[in-house]
């Protein structure tokens, strides 16, 4: 067996130690983006690749504890949220989901559904520039909690909850 040196042993040493306390020190993920950011806290993460750009943004958070996930899309578009929303329900309906009718709280469209037994629901406003889609999958509650906590740099694009 090869004796280690005092700088290599040291060294061998804390590295295990940083492994070993790295979860205790872990900070939660702050998610940055042109339209809004949002600290993730210790129960969210960004699942996938984002794309994340300075005229669109295309995120999906996911809480694996409250078996929930949220998808958020904004960018400019010719579309405007009711036509967006029809047509994610003719999605959902193909599928064999419980689809709710689209509602309107203040400049927000949304509506509910229910995927084989997963609750959620999917809403969408527009800046007149800009264009939001953001779908809640699982458990509505904490997908509400979570876009609560969403420092928006445009409020009309989102939910206020």
């Amino acid at each position: 067996m090869a004796k280690l040196s005092f700088p290599r042993y040291f060294m061998s040493i804390l590295v295990s130690l940083l492994l070993w306390f790295a979860p205790i020190n872990a900070q939660a993920e702050v998610f940055e983006s042109h339209f809004f950011t949002v600290d993730l806290g210790s129960s969210w993460r960004v699942s996938g690749r984002p794309h994340n750009m300075p005229h669109s943004v295309n995120v999906n958070f996911v809480n694996n504890n409250a078996k929930s996930s949220i998808n958020i899309v904004i960018g400019s578009g010719q579309i405007q949220p009711y036509a967006l929303l029809v047509n994610l329900q003719k999605t959902l309906r193909s599928q064999k989901a419980k689809v709710g009718k689209i509602e309107q709280d203040g400049s927000l469209l949304y509506f509910e559904f229910n995927l084989n037994g997963l609750l959620g629901f999917s809403c969408s406003a527009t800046n007149g520039k800009d264009v939001s889609s953001i779908t809640v999958l699982g458990n509505p509650q904490a997908g509400k909690r979570l876009l609560s906590e969403i420092k928006a740099n445009d409020h009309q694009l989102f939910p206020n909850f």
